[in-house]
């Protein structure tokens, strides 16, 4: 049985479960429909949004090199396994709306 793997929802980024090195984290969904729409504008996937894609969203994944230290509950530990974001987080870094050179684990 394979491993299942999921892409980054940012758009641009080409970042997945099983090929970024251990240290990436990757961040489900906010349960809250606001916040949740927050992030899908935020990361420029207006497809996720509205109740008819809710399933879409709840699958979704962000990767950690979209939220700053600030946004973690502890920002020195944002690399360990079980790390979480504070409740009010929401992705901020390496966003683009369109891009010549996919984003990918270095």
């Amino acid at each position: 049985m394979t491993a299942s793997r999921r892409q980054c929802a940012a758009y641009g980024c080409q970042n997945y479960t099983n090929k970024c090195p251990a240290q990436t984290r990757f961040h489900r969904f906010p349960e809250n429909r606001e916040r949740c729409e927050d992030w899908a504008r935020r990361i420029f996937r207006s497809d996720l949004l509205g109740k008819k894609n809710e399933a879409r969203w709840k699958n979704a994944v962000v990767c950690s090199h979209h939220f700053p230290d600030s946004m973690y509950v502890c920002p020195d530990q944002r690399h360990e396994p079980g790390v979480r974001l504070m409740p009010t987080a929401y992705p901020t870094l390496q966003l683009y709306k369109e891009t010549a050179e996919p984003y990918r684990c270095s």
